[in-house]
């Protein structure tokens, strides 16, 4: 879909259902309003994320076409596999797969119809899975692009003004499945609450925010206690009481899109970080990463290890190598010389021991060496990019260029960087 250049782009999560109708009318109205001068206009769409999993999927995809249509709203549907791999079951599992399709969209903001009784039951899940303070904030009014505009409003009130409006939806049958976890809650818990405690919604849902304000104060204090370094410093967690190190060491995962086992588990991980031997190699798995230790910090890498094939380089601007890439940046007077990089057979490759680099003229000294004199982790050693000209060691990332190589002054050259996303 093309954008309106200037104008912000706003997406609506439209699953037909009565809350993403209400919203995308509501908007609607908003847009509407915006285009008399009112207010700062902007660009309305909606996105249809059809999980087709319900035999009436392309019904609801129908509707929810004809619906915009018939308002005067852009319209675009997206298909997703809904993979349980896994374990996290069916309804978390067609969770991802719509996120995931939500954060493709080329959108300025994203809005979903999350309302008061969605966060109420949200809090229950998560505190009934054992979560935490990040998890008992349950859904943010604002995420990045993601916005929940409902969040105070209750899912009575919602119905009551599609009733008003003579708005049309469509009703999932899943939604009256007992065998998935939040329909229980909805439909057998939450009552059951409200009959004894007649506030309990209005209160589950206030207990976010309470929740939601102490996880950015336990936020700002891992930034003050170093959470922010990577590779984390284990002098900083030593210095620290348990409960700040696991709160550093939390947060620090979580920067880095993990999620946390369980508590027990980051006890464990601290433990073994703070408490092994510094002869002893750390290694904590976590899904698909592992936590290492080296030289005093702690790294999360992933848990491939093995040596990756061979690559003909012919001075191309990027070399994809394994989840990272090999960057060539062009400039005068840094890097390897051009004029060397004209002729010859250049090859990437992992190490194999034995190589041996001349960084000084006529001085080749051990590769083993260097890397442990450049304090490169003993686990990214193996996979490194090593750039070989007709069988010569020329580059090693993180050590350098061998002398014959190396551009002058004046002369074009050729800067390579490897960039990891993990270690």
């Amino acid at each position: 879909m093309e954008a309106v250049e200037g104008l912000p782009r706003v997406c609506v999560a439209y699953s037909g259902g009565v809350d993403s109708t209400v919203l995308l009318h509501l908007l609607l109205a908003w847009r509407n309003w915006a285009n008399t001068g009112k207010v700062r206009p902007f660009e309305l769409w909606a996105l249809h994320v059809n999980h087709g999993i319900s035999p009436h999927a392309d019904e609801w995809e129908s509707h929810c076409r004809s619906q915009c249509a018939a308002w005067a709203v852009p319209f675009e549907a997206v298909r997703v596999a809904v993979l349980t791999d896994a374990g996290d079951g069916l309804e978390a599992a067609a969770r991802v797969a719509r996120y995931d399709a939500l954060t493709h969209a080329q959108a300025d903001f994203i809005i979903l119809g999350h309302h008061r009784d969605d966060q109420a039951e949200t809090l229950l899940l998560n505190l009934l899975r054992g979560a935490g303070v990040v998890g008992a904030s349950a859904m943010m009014p604002t995420k990045g692009r993601f916005l929940r505009p409902l969040l105070e409003v209750s899912r009575s009130s919602i119905e009551a003004y599609a009733r008003t409006e003579s708005l049309d939806w469509v009703s999932d049958e899943s939604n009256a499945n007992l065998c998935f976890t939040r329909n229980y809650l909805r439909h057998q818990v939450v009552p059951l609450l409200s009959d004894r405690f007649p506030g309990a919604v209005n209160n589950l849902a206030r207990a976010t925010q309470a929740f939601a304000d102490a996880s950015t104060l336990l936020h700002e204090l891992a930034l003050e206690d170093g959470a922010g370094e990577t590779p984390l410093p284990l002098s900083r967690l030593a210095s620290l009481s348990q409960t700040r190190a696991l709160n550093v060491l939390a947060f620090h995962l979580r920067e880095q899109g993990l999620r946390i086992a369980s508590r027990r588990w980051l006890e464990e991980a601290l433990r073994q970080a703070l408490g092994a031997g510094p002869d002893r190699q750390l290694a904590v798995e976590i899904g698909g990463f592992v936590l290492r230790r080296h030289q005093g910090k702690l790294y999360v890498c992933l848990t491939e290890t093995t040596p990756l094939p061979p690559k003909t380089w012919v001075a191309e601007a990027m070399v994809p190598w394994g989840a990272a890439s090999i960057n060539a940046v062009r400039g005068k007077g840094v890097g390897i010389g051009v004029a060397h990089v004209a002729d010859g057979c250049w090859e990437f490759r992992c190490r194999v021991g034995g190589e041996r680099l001349a960084l000084h003229k006529d001085m080749h000294r051990c590769l083993k060496d260097l890397l442990r004199e450049a304090a490169i982790p003993p686990w990214q050693r193996q996979r490194l990019p090593l750039l070989f000209r007709d069988g010569e060691l020329v580059w090693v990332p993180g050590v350098g260029i061998a002398e014959k190589y190396r551009c002058g002054p004046q002369e074009d050259g050729i800067s390579l960087e490897f960039g990891r996303s993990t270690c």
